[in-house]
């Protein structure tokens, strides 16, 4: 399936977010047309929308983790099972949507560098690296999430439950397989695992990264 087609689909998959995925098209349109000032506006503006929405989300969905922890004694009564599926599920569709735009930005920068000879990916792509929503401390807003789970879930439920073993995750999923843990560990895990988080800010370092599984 072509990538344009792709983020069609994706768009159409998650309402939320329609309005919001990479200009794709239009980018290949600039490239084809060798349109390098208004590529690099253009360029520009698509990060500033999509950092700027995936970021309001992940406010939006950590201000609802937060004010469940503020009031859980005692707990209100609509946080059930379902809700906290739902905040998983908003976590997973966030990431998501992050992932399918950045590789998009990774696809567009690679057809500038071949077409119009502009180096794109050498002083763009870090941009994307560093902006706000990629640099949030994502280990510390899934430890909040995981305490959520605990309040919502018995924990006599979980007694004997856990074993250890070490599996290995492609480091396009592991910010998935994080929202996963989060909601089924007892313990408070370590915020900011070395390994997993320096994995999440330069996926380039390793395909791959060992992580817990609790069962």
């Amino acid at each position: 399936m072509k990538f344009g087609k792709e983020i069609r689909r994706h768009a159409e998959t998650h309402p939320r977010y329609r309005n919001f995925y990479l200009a794709y098209k239009e980018l290949k349109g600039l490239i084809k047309r060798d349109e390098r000032t208004k590529l690099r506006e253009l360029l520009r503006q698509q990060l500033l929308k999509i950092s700027g929405y995936a970021e309001l989300q992940s406010e939006t969905i950590g201000g609802e983790i937060r004010y469940i922890l503020q009031k859980r004694n005692p707990l209100p009564l609509d946080v059930t099972r379902d809700r906290l599926q739902t905040l998983v599920e908003d976590y997973m569709e966030l990431f998501e949507f992050w992932n399918v735009n950045q590789e998009g930005f990774r696809k567009i920068c690679k057809k500038i560098d071949k077409k119009c000879q502009d180096r794109c990916s050498k002083w763009f792509l870090p941009m994307v690296e560093t902006c706000e929503f990629r640099c949030k401390d994502w280990d510390l807003s899934l430890l909040l999430l995981g305490q959520v789970h605990g309040l919502v879930v018995a924990p006599e439920l979980l007694e004997g439950s856990l074993r250890d073993e070490v599996i290995l995750i492609p480091a396009q999923d592991v910010m998935k397989a994080k929202v996963i843990l989060g909601t089924v560990c007892l313990g408070p895990p370590d915020p900011r695992p070395e390994t997993s988080d320096a994995l999440h800010r330069n996926p380039s370092r390793s395909l791959f990264t060992e992580i817990r599984k609790v069962k």
